[in-house]
């Protein structure tokens, strides 16, 4: 029985008890579909504030943890958009730092249903 279980992995065990608590957690959101409204609203919520009770605390860190996946697929757009001849973009802290406030500022001067991947085409 054990062998099978690691035959299956962690995150195929994970999406099988999803469906148990699937009507309590909203759906999960495509990051292909992702408006500049919900990377704003997630980088609000992040910000846990001073002295944030541990249910606030939670919610800003599954909203940073959202925001870094958002950023990742940013990454990879750019990187396999430009190719090697493109610019080189580190994946690292400094990087995210830096474009989170980038694509900010890219979704707060459009429309807040532009989607991400308009964002990061325009990068």
């Amino acid at each position: 029985m054990r062998q099978s279980f690691m035959k299956i992995g962690v995150p195929a065990i994970l999406l099988m008890c999803a469906g148990a608590t699937q009507a309590a957690e909203p759906a999960p959101v495509d990051l292909l579909d992702t408006t500049c409204t919900q990377y704003l609203q997630a980088l609000d919520i992040a910000n846990p504030g001073t002295k944030p009770s541990p249910d606030r605390a939670a919610q800003a860190a599954a909203a940073q943890d959202d925001v870094v996946q958002a950023l990742l697929w940013v990454h990879g757009y750019l990187t396999g958009r430009d190719g090697k001849a493109g610019p080189s973009r580190p994946l690292n802290r400094e990087w995210i730092i830096s474009y989170v406030g980038k694509v900010a500022t890219a979704c707060r001067a459009g429309a807040g249903t532009v989607r991400l991947t308009e964002v990061a085409a325009k990068l």
